[in-house]
């Protein structure tokens, strides 16, 4: 698959593009996100300091009433001729009585007015709007964390059922204080301010919180996102100081804060401290809604990305057409040339690197014709020149051997020992001669001749070759086996020499004391036979073993060389030209020959040729 140039190409332009897209994607992606967060952190900063303006002036118009109520100056001197030990009883019920008349005068100038009292020094009630005289409201929490010496004098509380703000004032003459005026009011209004979510989305929400009485505690003073009855509840923030609500009611005025919120989600908040007041407000929006904007961006950035995708697989299909095209074709002409059409010639379409390809291609090939040619005439001439030698080499060789021969006929029960020595090595010198030459001429055939092939079963060329080696095999008593080798493409009068050759090595390297057993056998017990350099996908190979003397590991490679002997010509004869013609009739078959293990014991020669497709 990705041995295609197009694969390839269309491969590349689409990592490119990829690439490309996911940085500009991510770069869009990541811009807008930074500038959706941006324009949130701008709105909740808004949102928190206009809602922090409506806490104050609530708390700011409660503190302004209870203080022109502390003020009145009749107020004062009621209360102070009150608390004096020899008022009678009647008059401090009639003084009362001013003092809840003066009382409800002022609450009927606030609706937001629930009840308004006037303590004395001991905290006890002397009037009321709410029928409370009487009572100590000191002791009640909700009223005590409102008066003068507790942390605020600003307090929410639970008047029965209903959250009330409570405020306290001292009432005081000449600097010293007379009592204490406190005033009740409805905290709706802040809850108004609380529960107004506008802007702030489905998870955005505002906290109003005080600090609690254990350290680092916080009490909301309103509901929370999904829990309406949090009013004066603790929040789950113990040992979290970075949480925003405990920031503001650390009196820290902060926006664009990103951080996790009480849930343990992260949230983007500003926090406004509440003037007047130990209290602190939060508002705050859950950054996975502030983002969920940007969900359209990335779908649409996810089809832009398949749009690029699809745009670099078809540009690249239409770019790596015209260019595989010119390679294919140029490869179809490659192939011709191998098969050995020389006048196939790439057709030069183009100027580009291609079109030069082509052009390089086609001056290769006219010089391959030009080398072949001038080859062949050298081939013709070398031929020639080796038959003409061979002939005058022999003709001399023959005059000696055929005189040689006459000599013994006419002279020879006149030679005497000595002379019937130098005859014998006339005669098998000039033999030996004509021999080597012969055997150089076969040598030489096999590259110089032109061999036709054909579909060769190697099983019939084995036993074409035993055949010819018949006397030898008789006379030797051998026993020579051969299976089924299978079938390879080639030529059959230079496989049958090749058999004829191994065969004979096998005969004439025997031991002494043993017969011949020579096997010729496929080579699986070697191999699967598909490794090694033979051209093509499918290998045939085959050993031929025997039972001889052998071949020493370290001579395995150097015997295929022309004239290379082992022993001398007294103890095996012979040319030492036997395997270097196996060695390139192998070769010309596109083939590997080299010595293995012998599992007879001698010698055994691995042959691995080139098979024929479809046939065993």
């Amino acid at each position: 698959m990705w041995r295609s140039v197009r694969t390839k190409l269309a491969a590349i332009l689409l990592v490119v593009a990829l690439a490309a897209t996911a940085l500009v994607s991510l770069f869009v992606f990541q811009r807008q996100q930074d500038a959706i967060i941006e324009d949130r952190r701008d709105r909740l900063a808004a949102i928190a300091t206009v809602q922090q303006a409506r806490v104050e002036a609530w708390v700011a118009s409660s503190a302004e009433g209870l203080a022109l109520i502390a003020s009145r100056t009749r107020l004062r001197n009621l209360l102070d001729d009150h608390q004096e030990p020899d008022t009678a009883e009647l008059e401090r019920r009639i003084m009362a009585n001013d003092m809840d008349a003066i009382l409800a005068d002022a609450s009927r100038a606030s609706r937001n007015v629930v009840a308004v009292h006037v303590l004395d020094r001991s905290g006890e009630v002397v009037a009321s709007t709410d029928d409370r005289a009487g009572d100590d409201l000191s002791a009640e929490p909700y009223v005590a964390g409102a008066l003068p010496g507790s942390p605020a004098l600003s307090h929410v509380g639970r008047r029965g059922e209903e959250l009330v703000g409570v405020h306290g004032a001292v009432v005081e003459r000449d600097g010293e204080a007379l009592g204490w005026a406190v005033v009740e009011q409805r905290w709706a209004p802040v809850l108004d301010v609380l529960i107004d979510s506008t802007g702030l989305g489905a998870t955005g929400e505002a906290i109003l919180a005080r600090p609690a009485a254990s350290p680092g505690g916080v009490i909301s003073l309103g509901p929370l996102l999904g829990d309406d009855e949090a009013a004066l509840e603790p929040m789950p923030v113990e040992a979290r100081p970075d949480l925003p609500v405990v920031d503001a009611v650390d009196g820290e005025t902060r926006n664009a804060i990103d951080a996790t919120d009480y849930r343990d989600r992260p949230v983007v908040a500003a926090t406004r401290p509440i003037a007047g007041t130990d209290w602190g407000l939060v508002v705050k929006q859950d950054r996975s809604e502030i983002l969920a904007s940007t969900d359209d961006l990335r779908n649409n950035l996810l089809l832009a990305t398949g749009a690029m995708v699809i745009i670099a697989v078809a540009a690249a299909l239409l770019l790596a057409e015209p260019l595989t095209r010119h390679i294919t074709d140029l490869t179809a002409v490659a192939r011709r040339v191998t098969r050995g059409d020389r006048s196939a010639r790439a057709e030069v379409t183009t100027h580009d690197e291609i079109g030069e390809l082509a052009a390089a291609f086609n001056l290769m090939t006219d010089e391959l014709v030009n080398h072949e040619a001038e080859l062949e005439t050298r081939k013709t001439q070398l031929e020639s020149f080796l038959y003409v030698s061979s002939h005058d080499l022999k003709t001399p060789l023959r005059s000696i051997s055929s005189f040689s021969q006459l000599l013994r006929l006419d002279y020879g029960p006149g030679l005497d020992e000595r002379g019937g020595y130098y005859l014998d090595h006339i005669e098998q010198g000039a033999s030996a001669t004509i021999t080597v030459i012969d055997d150089l001429l076969s040598y030489v055939r096999v590259d110089h001749n032109d061999h036709e092939m054909t579909v060769v079963d190697l099983t019939a060329a084995a036993t074409a070759a035993r055949e010819l080696l018949s006397s030898t095999i008789n006379e030797t008593g051998a026993e020579v086996t051969i299976d089924d080798l299978g079938h390879v493409e080639g030529n059959l009068p230079l496989l049958r020499q090749l058999f004829q050759n191994l065969l004979g090595n096998a005969l004439k390297f025997r031991r002494p004391d043993a017969p011949p057993i020579v096997a010729v056998s496929r080579a699986e017990r070697y191999g699967s036979g598909n490794d090694g350099p033979v051209r093509g996908g499918h290998q045939v190979g085959f050993v031929v073993a025997d039972n001889g003397i052998g071949v020493p590991e370290e001579y395995r490679a150097r015997v295929f060389s022309p004239f290379e002997r082992l022993h001398s010509k007294d103890e095996v004869p012979g040319t030492g030209l036997g395997l270097a013609v196996c060695e390139r009739i192998v070769t010309l078959h596109h083939g590997t020959i080299e010595f293995v293990d012998s599992p007879l014991g001698g010698a055994a020669v691995l042959v691995r040729l080139a098979g024929r497709p479809g046939r065993p």
